[in-house]
C-alpha cells in the first residue's frame, strides 16, 4: 500500500462548467469589442478623408451647380453611419470633380477669339494629372489617338470633335471611378488589417493572462506585417482575399486558445477546491509554492505543524485531469521500508480533501496508486465522506 504518489481523476460539476461558459463568453465579447472599436476608428478615418476631399473640391468649385452638389455631398457625409452611405457620398464627390475639371478647362479658353474645343479637351485631360494613364491605359491611348486626329492640318468637322469629346469624358469618368475604387479598397484593406491586428492583440492578451501561447500567433503577426507592406506599396488587390484566409486561421487559433484556457481554468478550479480544504486537515498552504508548468500542470505545497510537507499536483491526462498527492514523510518512510502507516494516513487526508471538494462542484475518483491490488478505474466516482465524518472515524490522524 505504500507506493507513491497517490492519485485521483477529477470530474467537474454543472456549476463549474456554467462558470467556464460565462468566462469564455466574456472573453469573446471583449475580443469582439476590441475589433468593433478598431472598426469605428477606421470608419472615422474614412469619414475624415471624405470631408477633406469635399473641402478641397469646394475650394476649387466656382459654378453654382457644382457648389450645390458639394453641399449635398457634405450633408451626406455628415449623415453617413455605414460604409455604403459613405461610398454614396464619395460618388457625389466623383461627379463634382468631373464637373470642376470640365468647367476649369472651359474657363481657360473663355475670352479667346473662336474658343478651341480641342484645347479645352486637352486642358481637361491635363488637369486630371498623369495618374489617369495608369488608371485607364487603354482609354488614354484611344483619347490621344483621337486628339492627334483632331490636330491634323485639315480642320476636323464638328461630328469628329463631338466623338472625341465623348471619348475624353468616358476616359476621365473611368479614371476617376477607378481611382475612387482603389482608394476605397485601400481604406477597406487598412481597416481589415487593423481589425485582424486588434483581434490578435486581444487573443495575445488573454493568452498572456492564462500563461499560454496563441497557436500560430507569431505567424499571424508576420502575415499582418506582409499585408501592411503590400498596402504601403499600393498592391491592395490581394490583401482582402489574404485577410479572409488569415481570419480563418485566427478562428482556429481562438478556438484552440479557448480550449486551452478552459483546461487551465478547470485545473485551477480543482486545485483551488483542494487548497480551501487543506487547513481543515491541519495543513497551511505555502502560497509562494504555487507553480504552473509549460505542460499545463499546476502544483502547490502545504505544511503542517509537525513539519510534514504535502504536495498536490493537478496535471492534464488525455481528456481528464489527474490529481497527484505526495508527502515528505511518506517518501522518507518509504526509503526506510516502513511506509504503511504514512501511506494510510495520507489516504485519510486525501479522502477528507476530496470530500470537501465536492462542495465546489469537483468530484474525484477513488484514490489509487501504483501497485494497488485493486485500483479504481479512472473516472469512476464513489461517494465521499465529509471531512467531519473522517475526523470522527479516524480520530484526526493528520493532527498527530
Amino acid at each position: 500500500m505504500s507506493r507513491s504518489p497517490k492519485y485521483s481523476f477529477a470530474q467537474l460539476g454543472q456549476q463549474v462548467h456554467e462558470r467556464l461558459r460565462r468566462e469564455q463568453s466574456a472573453r469573446r465579447k471583449r475580443r469582439a469589442d476590441a475589433v468593433e472599436r478598431e472598426r469605428d476608428r477606421a470608419f472615422a478615418r474614412a469619414r475624415a478623408a471624405a470631408l477633406e476631399r469635399q473641402r478641397e473640391l469646394a475650394g476649387r468649385a466656382t459654378a453654382p451647380d457644382v457648389r450645390q452638389t458639394l453641399a449635398d455631398a457634405l450633408s451626406a457625409i455628415d449623415r453617413a453611419t455605414t460604409a455604403a452611405a459613405l461610398a454614396a457620398a464619395d460618388g457625389m464627390l466623383d461627379g463634382a470633380e468631373r464637373q470642376i475639371g470640365r468647367h476649369r478647362a472651359e474657363v481657360t479658353q473663355r475670352g479667346r477669339p473662336d474658343p478651341d474645343r480641342v484645347a479645352v479637351l486637352a486642358a481637361e485631360l491635363a488637369g486630371f494629372g498623369p495618374g489617369r494613364l495608369a488608371l485607364d491605359p487603354v482609354g488614354a491611348a484611344v483619347v490621344e489617338t483621337g486628339l492627334a486626329r483632331l490636330r491634323a492640318p485639315v480642320p476636323p468637322g464638328p461630328a469628329a470633335v463631338d466623338e472625341v469629346e465623348a471619348t475624353v469624358r468616358q476616359h476621365l469618368e473611368r479614371a476617376i471611378a477607378r481611382r475612387s475604387e482603389h482608394d476605397r479598397k485601400r481604406r477597406e484593406a487598412v481597416a481589415r488589417v487593423g481589425e485582424l491586428a486588434a483581434r490578435l492583440t486581444a487573443l495575445t492578451d488573454d493568452a498572456r493572462e492564462a500563461r499560454v501561447r496563441v497557436r500560430d500567433g507569431e505567424r499571424a503577426a508576420d502575415a499582418l506585417d506582409v499585408l501592411r507592406g503590400q498596402i504601403a506599396a499600393g498592391e491592395v488587390a490581394d490583401v482582402l482575399r489574404l485577410c479572409a484566409r488569415l481570419e480563418q486561421r485566427l478562428d482556429a487559433s481562438e478556438a484552440a486558445l479557448d480550449a486551452a484556457i478552459d483546461q487551465i481554468t478547470q485545473r485551477r478550479a480543482i486545485l483551488g477546491s483542494l487548497i480551501k480544504a487543506l487547513p481543515d486537515v491541519g495543513f497551511a498552504v505555502d502560497r509562494a509554492s504555487l507553480t504552473e508548468n509549460a505542460d499545463g500542470a499546476i502544483a502547490v505545497r502545504a505544511v503542517r505543524a509537525g513539519g510534514d510537507t504535502m504536495a498536490v499536483v493537478v496535471e492534464p491526462r488525455e481528456s481528464d485531469h489527474r490529481v497527484l498527492y505526495n508527502s515528505d514523510r511518506l517518501r522518507r518512510e518509504q526509503r526506510q521500508g516502513r511506509g504503511e502507516a504514512a501511506c494510510a494516513q495520507l489516504v485519510e487526508v486525501i479522502d477528507a480533501l476530496q470530500a470537501s471538494a465536492v462542495h465546489d462542484g469537483v468530484v474525484l475518483s477513488t484514490v489509487s496508486w501504483e501497485g494497488q491490488d485493486r485500483p479504481a478505474a479512472p473516472g469512476v466516482v464513489v461517494r465521499r465522506q465529509s471531512a467531519e465524518e473522517v475526523k470522527q472515524q479516524k480520530g484526526q490522524p493528520w493532527a498527530r
